[in-house]
């Protein structure tokens, strides 16, 4: 008898509280809603994606990174990174020269130099007077501008060196063996593509001033240098 009547009480309850609010506007009661989206699940559009999801998805914004970023790495080469290799000429004290170096990268400020020179003597029948070695070693300076670096140098020359098959006699002259002297430049590069530059030096040469045999002509050729070229980077 009480079962039938708590029955009988609740269908009336839940018929009076859908009349009310029905008048008033009002919503259903609690406890006939469906789930609130609070106690839904996200979305798995928003619950899976990220904020950096979004930039990574991006492949026209990674291209355009990667192009700025080796862009700006090919106008300024650094010394750790790219071997040097160029040709250039210039005079030494009274006698005009060619040659060939090579850089070898140490650190961002600091490279070695390997020079081969083939000097000419000044006569009226030109010929290849000797051979000089140099080793030197760079130090890059601070620069404003991104196509230029400035750098110093501090070499240790090596002359005249191989006079094969005696093609010139007089280096005797000078001494039987090599010689060494001490030369201190400065430079200038200038790119005038991504790795190809135009180099200008100029300095002073100590000349011969100590040498593996006697040095029958003291400080020859002590005087200015200069010198310019071109430089590779690969």
């Amino acid at each position: 008898m009480l079962r039938v009547w708590c029955m009988r009480y609740q269908t009336l309850w839940a018929l009076i509280w859908l009349g009310v609010g029905g008048l008033l506007g009002t919503s259903t009661p609690s406890f006939a809603a469906t789930p609130s989206a609070a106690n839904q699940p996200a979305s798995t559009e928003t619950s899976t994606q990220t904020p950096g999801a979004a930039a990574k998805k991006d492949p026209a914004k990674k291209q355009r990174a990667a192009k700025k970023a080796k862009k700006k790495t090919k106008l300024r080469p650094v010394w750790n990174r790219d071997l040097g290799l160029g040709g250039y000429t210039g005079s030494w004290g009274n006698m005009p020269y060619l040659g060939l170096r090579g850089a070898i990268p140490l650190s961002p400020y600091l490279a070695m130099r390997l020079s081969l020179s083939l000097f000419f003597a000044t006569q009226r029948e030109p010929i290849i007077s000797y051979t000089s070695l140099s080793l030197g070693l760079l130090v890059r300076l601070p620069t404003l501008f991104s196509f230029m670096r400035h750098y110093a140098v501090t070499r240790l020359d090596f002359w005249p060196l191989w006079n094969i098959m005696n093609i010139n006699p007089e280096i005797t002259k000078i001494s039987e063996r090599p010689t060494l002297g001490i030369s201190i430049l400065v430079g200038m590069e200038i790119f005038l593509v991504n790795s190809l530059s135009f180099v200008l030096e100029a300095g002073f040469s100590s000349g011969m001033i100590i040498g593996f045999a006697p040095i029958k002509t003291q400080f020859e050729a002590f005087g200015f240098v200069m010198q310019s070229g071109l430089q590779m980077y690969f």
